[in-house]
């Protein structure tokens, strides 16, 4: 829902498509709500440009420290990503993906900034 208004197109849906994937089937995210997730996810990637956290903070009716809360987990369970999530790397490995399983989206996410 966040995206219709934050508008991510290619790559950068990609990345957020595989890092909710992963945080779907992550114990350590089971405390928070979706919604939250979602936001935090969609934070880490518009993280760089001003106007789209300011909106998404708006359309998500969470607090900036709940989803800096949540962006900080969302980091540590991707830098940690391994069992149970070959099948979800594979899967966003591939072209129809972007192959975004083949890069760490945190660095280069990183490197845009």
């Amino acid at each position: 829902l966040f995206n219709i208004f934050i508008k991510l197109e290619g790559v950068y849906l990609n990345y957020g498509l595989y890092i909710l994937e992963l945080c779907a089937f992550s114990y350590q995210m089971i405390k928070y709500k979706p919604s939250l997730i979602a936001a935090g996810v969609l934070m880490i990637i518009v993280n760089t440009n001003s106007v789209l956290k300011e909106k998404l903070i708006e359309q998500s009716f969470h607090s900036p420290e709940e989803i800096g809360l949540v962006c900080k987990d969302i980091i540590l369970m991707y830098q940690k990503v391994d069992n149970g999530s070959k099948s979800i790397k594979k899967k966003y490995s591939s072209s129809k993906y972007g192959s975004v399983g083949q890069v760490d989206i945190i660095e280069e996410l990183a490197k845009r900034s």
